[in-house]
C-alpha cells in the first residue's frame, strides 16, 4: 500500500517556517499544503482554512478521540494538530511542526516522512518582536516566547535528527539533501 508522503518544516516560533513552505510552495504548485488545525484566536490577517484551522477545544478533542489527528502538541492553553484527512495520496505533502510534533510523524508507520529543522534564534527573536509590535498578542505572550526560543530550537534539532532530517540550512545549500527534490531551489533562492 502507498503511503501520502510528507515533508515537514520544524522550527521555533518566528523562524521563518511559513516563509520556507510558501516559497516551496510557490516553486511547485503541485505540492499539497496540509494546513494544521489550532485552538488559538487567529492574528490580525490570518485567515481559517489558509493559515490555520482555527477549531474549538471541543471540536479538536472529538477529533483526536476519533483518531483522526497527528502531531497533537499543547503550548501554553493552545493546542495544535494534524488532521489525516488532508494528506493526499498524490504528490508531496506539506506541513509546519514543532518538536512533539516531528516527533509523533516520525514514528507514524503510515506517513513517509522528510524533515527540515529551521534553529537560527536571533532572526526568530527578531521576528517575535516584530510581531509583537504588529499583532495585538499580549507582551507576556512574545516574552515567554522569546524566553523559550533556545529551547525549542533545541528540541526542534533533536527531533529533526532523531527522525532524519536536517538541521542545518547548509546542508541544503551544499544539495546533501533534495527532501522530495523541491526544497535546495527554495531555500537557495531565499538566501541569495
Amino acid at each position: 500500500a502507498s503511503r501520502p508522503r510528507l515533508l515537514v518544516i520544524g522550527g521555533p516560533t518566528g523562524s521563518g517556517k511559513s516563509w520556507l513552505m510558501a516559497k516551496i510552495a510557490s516553486l511547485d504548485p503541485s505540492l499539497h499544503i496540509v494546513v494544521t488545525s489550532t485552538t488559538r484566536q487567529p492574528r490580525a490577517g490570518e485567515k481559517h482554512g489558509v493559515h490555520y484551522f482555527f477549531e474549538t477545544p471541543q471540536t479538536l478533542g472529538a477529533a483526536m478521540a476519533r483518531g483522526e489527528l497527528a502531531a497533537y502538541t499543547k503550548r501554553g492553553e493552545n493546542e495544535y494538530a494534524v488532521d489525516l484527512s488532508r494528506l493526499s495520496m498524490e504528490g508531496t505533502n506539506v506541513t509546519i511542526l514543532d518538536g512533539p510534533g516531528i516527533d509523533e510523524i516520525a514514528a507514524a508507520p503510515g506517513i513517509d516522512s522528510r524533515f527540515i529543522g529551521l534553529g537560527d534564534t536571533s532572526l526568530a527573536a527578531q521576528r517575535l518582536r516584530d510581531r509583537a509590535a504588529d499583532t495585538a498578542e499580549s507582551e507576556s505572550i512574545i516574552e515567554e516566547r522569546l524566553a523559550n526560543l533556545d529551547a525549542d530550537a533545541a528540541l526542534i534539532e533533536t527531533a529533526v535528527r532523531q527522525a532524519g532530517g536536517v538541521d542545518a540550512l547548509g546542508a541544503i545549500l551544499a544539495g546533501t539533501i533534495d527532501c522530495f527534490g523541491v526544497c535546495r531551489d527554495a531555500v537557495v533562492d531565499g538566501v541569495q
